[in-house]
């Protein structure tokens, strides 16, 4: 009061400025907050994967092949370094190794359901067993080439070769007994080639390239009713690979070009690459693996 020339009235306002305070202090001390989780759709999430990093984390020279086949699980690398199949895991250590004595391959796929690999040559289908290295071969009679396969959750799914191709379905374990086949124009043009194909649970990717047009296009279709959902202009894409996130790369090896490819069809990023890109793959949720004519490379 000396210092300020208070009255007896500025006094008492501030005692009740002060009840007032430990009136609201004593609310917030018995507050109860109820906060719920922030849920974010992951199909908004676009992540930016090119460029890719300027060194890859790991490299392993492999000699050429002219079908530049590859297929992986959570674990292992499954690849063909003639005369021999080869299991590698992350760190490009052999984990198994035996002679292949068959046909060249043409394409390699992992099925989740039969927990064995899949191996396609031109007239025959062979089911790799990991942990023995036993390939057996599937009771499937046809009296076409194959060119490409891949599974699903719940189907093998392959590719004949040639203009307009035909693909089977087979329910797993694959038979003779249980298969639907799409031929053209249901699957592409009679004047288009199928230059790879690639499964999740839900969809289908294809790279298609039309003769008469001389474009090559990605589509993505239902693996269910086989309803094209999108189509990417994709250069000269020739392998591509379907991301944990329902996105896509595409690899060109004549323009050394990569392809990011949202879960809704756009063209998120083109960028250059070193060398002449064969083949591409995730291995796990992380890992990106590029192909070329001499070598793997992991990023």
């Amino acid at each position: 009061i000396r210092r300020q020339d208070a009255v007896h009235e500025d006094v008492e306002l501030l005692r009740q400025d002060i009840k007032l305070i430990e009136q609201k202090f004593s609310e917030f001390q018995t507050l109860r907050f109820t906060i719920h989780p922030l849920v974010i759709d992951e199909n908004l999430i676009t992540r930016d994967l090119l460029p890719l990093p300027s060194s890859p984390c790991r490299t392993m020279k492999l000699e050429f092949d002219e079908f530049p086949a590859l297929a992986t699980n959570d674990k292992n690398l499954l690849v063909h370094r003639s005369p021999n199949l080869t299991l590698l895991d992350r760190h490009f250590t052999v984990v198994k190794e035996v002679p292949w004595t068959h046909e060249d391959i043409w394409d390699m796929c992992w099925s989740t359901a039969l927990n064995r690999y899949i191996i396609v040559t031109s007239k025959e289908v062979f089911m790799l067993d990991h942990s023995t290295m036993n390939a057996t071969q599937c009771p499937i009679s046809s009296d076409v080439e194959w060119s490409r396969a891949t599974c699903s959750a719940s189907s093998l799914f392959l590719l004949t070769q040639g203009l307009g191709p035909s693909l089977f379905e087979y329910r797993l374990p694959p038979s003779n007994k249980n298969v639907k086949q799409r031929s053209s124009p249901e699957t592409c043009e009679q004047c288009e080639h199928i230059f790879d194909l690639k499964s999740n649970n839900k969809t289908l990717a294809m790279i298609i390239y039309n003769t008469e047009t001389g474009i090559t296009r990605l589509d993505l279709r239902s693996s269910s009713n086989f309803q094209c959902l999108w189509s990417a202009d994709v250069g000269q894409g020739f392998r591509c690979c379907l991301l944990q996130d329902e996105q896509g790369m595409v690899v060109d090896a004549l323009t050394r070009r990569l392809f990011h490819i949202s879960n809704n069809g756009q063209v998120l990023k083109v960028d250059k690459y070193l060398h002449e890109p064969w083949n591409v793959f995730q291995w796990g949720k992380f890992i990106i693996g590029i192909r070329t004519k001499d070598s793997i490379h992991l990023y």
